[in-house]
């Protein structure tokens, strides 16, 4: 048996970048040619991998240009990924059935469905060009008259479509299946009158941090509400959100696991992934300050198990466990004359700035 004498960087599907170091300094890219069934291959004349990556993919976009990959594979269309996604989502624990028939449609359908415009074209490919043409079409399909006296679809439904888009994407990046998700337009929605409650973290009227001493004051106290202590958790918690970016649900922060978590060197920060958000899968990229947070919190759990929750694992009831720090939020929220903001609306954990 063959052993292979060198190592292979996968950019996406039919696009790699490899170097053998006995034959050559340089890496090489090679791309699959599915209209001449074979591999292309040529050198990049780099060390850099970072370049060398950068070239593969600007060669195999002129490629696409030319028309010499007219022919896609399937499991490099966006339909395919479609269907991948659809049942790792079917595959999860508690995913609503209703709303993943409601996916399943806006992804599918022959009419309404967004593979109905662009479900033959290189998932790598899409952009907001292909968007822009589908909300295009469905207005013009759904244009009021006599016979048909439906109305446009709202800026609230286009952008339900387009998160719904950015989780497939995402998740097929989680999968190596694309180099990396592009940004999409967002459709402008009608102003709140009563924006979500907030803090202010900023001189002179610092409340964040007036929040933050408050918690570390009732820690050292060992305060207790409904029978739970108050511990480094509500503070390492507030940081999660605060620094990751997550939302204070079941089906987010509440249900991270150190198996989701990984700690990026360049740039430094925590790597998060959440299977089932309110957005659907994604990537979270922290900032640095959280990085040493959860280096304490894995300092305060030594044994802990890649399967564990981050927070209060040992309750299985996730509910119970949202509805504590709940508790002792708006306690230390009370005893801090910090509950209303300058508005006169009830804060919560939802309310917590978040930091770049």
């Amino acid at each position: 048996m063959s052993v292979k004498q060198f190592k292979s960087y996968k950019i996406f599907t039919g696009v790699s970048v490899f170097r053998n170091e006995k034959n050559s300094k340089f890496y090489h890219v090679r791309i699959w040619i599915p209209s001449k069934k074979k591999y292309q291959v040529f050198s990049t004349g780099s060390t850099s991998l970072i370049e060398s990556k950068k070239i593969g993919i600007e060669h195999y976009q002129k490629l696409i240009q030319e028309g010499s990959l007219d022919k896609i594979s399937e499991e490099n269309t966006f339909r395919h990924w479609c269907i991948k996604y659809l049942e790792y989502k079917r595959d999860l624990r508690g995913t609503n059935e209703v709303n993943l028939q409601i996916d399943e449609g806006r992804l599918l359908s022959k009419d309404t469905g967004l593979c109905s415009s662009f479900g033959n074209v290189h998932v790598s490919e899409i952009n907001n060009d292909h968007i822009s043409k589908f909300f295009k079409k469905r207005d013009e399909d759904s244009s009021p008259s006599k016979d048909n006296p439906k109305k446009h679809i709202g800026n609230n439904t286009k952008n339900k479509y387009l998160s719904l888009l950015k989780s497939v994407l995402r998740f097929t990046f989680s999968q190596n299946g694309i180099s990396r998700v592009p940004d999409f337009l967002k459709y402008d929605m009608k102003k709140r009158d009563n924006p979500r409650p907030s803090f202010h973290f900023e001189e002179p009227n610092d409340e964040y941090s007036l929040l933050l001493k408050r918690i570390r004051e009732s820690i050292e106290k060992k305060e207790v509400v409904r029978y739970q202590p108050i511990t480094e958790e509500l503070y390492e918690l507030v940081m999660f959100i605060v620094h990751g970016y997550l939302r204070p649900t079941m089906s987010e922060l509440f249900s991270v696991k150190y198996k989701d978590i990984k700690i990026r060197k360049d740039p430094s920060c925590l790597e998060i992934r959440v299977l089932n958000g309110k957005t659907g899968f994604r990537i979270i990229n922290s900032t640095q300050v959280l990085v040493e947070i959860f280096e304490k919190t894995k300092k305060r759990n030594p044994n802990h198990k890649p399967d564990d929750y981050i927070f209060m694992n040992e309750h299985t009831n996730r509910k119970y466990v949202e509805t504590t720090f709940q508790r002792q939020f708006r306690y230390i929220l009370e005893s801090s004359n910090l509950q209303h903001d300058e508005y006169d609306q009830k804060r919560s954990l939802y309310g917590l700035p978040l930091l770049s």
